[in-house]
């Protein structure tokens, strides 16, 4: 484990990192000994978590709490739009505060995904097999991009589609019926008519055994237009090894497609169910969380972290949840329940806004630029010299060759 998380740290370097070059002039002539400053604004990797009591505090004193913990670690948020949560009653919607939480994300430079188009789960109580499923199905994407196709970052188009067969229900009778792939196209179609340039999903937890990679096989057979694969981490009753997680990545990337990490959780704690497991049908947890538990949960994480960052296909990497004891009650949380940080927090503030962040200071030589490597993402680049001082923002974006920036005083 110790030389995957060197190696791994080893690939950060070389690979999430590009030379930049910054060259001064003044009247066309080169600038020598001007001071230039890079300060990372923001990565360019999505670090991201679910962020679903955004806006939703009873006070606004936890709303601005909440807001601070999160956008001072996180780029990314997820938002909800489970169709039995977003339209709980037929044209009904949940509004305003999916509207509020998008414009959240947007006042605090994160980038979002709704989550998601279609999922066999979280069934509205009002749909019945009388239902025409497949019509309220088009008419529910059509009425989301409608508002937000052009302010939300990406989507889940469809959500854990392998193991549809497992559920009864009027959408996974439709699904049957129409046939999995043919919904995506369906539904990616109805997506793209409101934004051709949407980014959209396939999202799974189901990526230990065969299914999910015969599932992007058939997606690349049948030409299933999406921009990546989201694969699901959830640790409730155990750790995956990094030797797993890497063939994981790798199996997922053969296919070609960007890797979003998109709902990882590790618990600060075990479950203490009489039987020693967790139950997913909803029924009451009960979770036993000695304070060594909070120190396990971020040492992992830390290196956990590490190896995804370091893999070429990873995009993003998002957290579930954000707080202790949402989802099943489970102590998976960055924080806890009175919004205080775990020490996982502040590991991954170690990685995120420390190990993996740039803010340099340089000096131009004789022929007015200066180069140096840094984490990509987006930056404000100030020069200064003989009392003059020039400000732009850029990013600087992963890709094989250097980035030039020039500035004239």
């Amino acid at each position: 484990m110790d030389e995957m998380i060197r190696e791994a740290r080893q690939r950060i370097r070389e690979m999430r990192r590009r030379e930049v070059e910054v060259c001064v002039t003044r009247d066309g002539k080169p600038v020598e000994n001007a001071q230039v400053h890079l300060s990372m604004r923001r990565h360019e990797f999505l670090f991201g978590c679910n962020c679903f009591p955004a806006t939703t505090y009873p006070t606004q004193g936890e709303n601005d709490r909440y807001t601070q913990l999160f956008a001072n670690l996180l780029n990314y948020g997820t938002l909800p739009f489970y169709w039995g949560r977003y339209e709980p009653q037929r044209h009904q919607y949940n509004e305003p505060e999916i509207a509020n939480q998008v414009k959240w994300t947007k006042d605090h430079g994160i980038k979002s995904k709704g989550h998601p188009l279609i999922w066999h789960e979280v069934v509205p109580e009002w749909l019945t097999d009388q239902d025409d499923v497949g019509a309220l199905e088009v008419a529910r994407v059509r009425d989301i991009m409608s508002k937000y196709a052009h302010q939300v970052d990406f989507w889940d188009l469809n959500n854990e589609t392998t193991v549809n067969y497992r559920f009864d229900n009027p959408i996974t009778h439709w699904i049957d019926q129409i046939g999995p792939m043919n919904m995506m196209k369906l539904i990616g179609g109805v997506a793209r008519e409101a934004n051709p340039d949407v980014k959209l999903l396939y999202n799974d937890f189901n990526v230990h055994g065969d299914d999910f990679y015969q599932f992007l096989q058939r997606m690349r057979d049948e030409d299933v237009q999406v921009y990546g694969i989201g694969i699901q981490s959830h640790m409730h009753q155990f750790r995956w090894t990094f030797e797993e997680t890497w063939d994981i990545m790798n199996r997922a990337a053969a296919f070609g497609w960007p890797l979003h990490f998109t709902e990882c959780t590790v618990i600060s704690g075990t479950c203490a169910n009489e039987d020693g497991k967790v139950h997913f049908d909803r029924t009451p947890n009960h979770w036993d969380e000695p304070e060594e538990m909070l120190y396990s949960q971020a040492e992992y994480v830390r290196d956990f972290y590490t190896l995804v960052f370091s893999h070429p296909a990873t995009e993003a990497l998002t957290w579930w949840d954000f707080c202790d004891h949402a989802w099943l009650g489970a102590p998976c949380g960055l924080v806890n329940d009175r919004l205080n940080p775990k020490p996982v927090y502040y590991e991954l503030e170690k990685l995120i806004k420390g190990e993996w962040w740039t803010n340099l200071d340089l000096s131009t030589g004789a022929q007015g630029n200066c180069r140096a490597k840094v984490f990509c993402g987006n930056y404000d680049i100030e020069v200064v010299a003989d009392g003059r001082r020039v400000v732009v923002n850029r990013d600087i974006l992963r890709a094989p060759d250097g980035m030039r920036v020039e500035l004239s005083l």
